[in-house]
């Protein structure tokens, strides 16, 4: 049984490099299974790593240019 891994980021970009290339990828060549919640418009699964949309509304880029809490 693989273990699971789950990174959540709501400040970074789905492809950021440090988060997703150095650390997600990594994980997920090591044979665990890995999912990353991140701000983005789509589920989708690239290089083994589960990418699990979150609303684009919980985004520090949309916080900082709208006046909704």
């Amino acid at each position: 049984m693989k273990s699971k891994v789950c990174h959540i980021s709501t400040a970074h970009p789905t492809f950021d490099t440090r988060i997703y290339y150095k650390e997600c990828r990594s994980i997920a060549k090591e044979g665990y299974d890995i999912s990353l919640l991140v701000g983005s418009n789509k589920d989708e699964v690239s290089d083994g790593v589960k990418i699990v949309s979150l609303p684009i509304k919980n985004s520090r880029f949309y916080r900082f240019f709208t006046k909704e809490k």
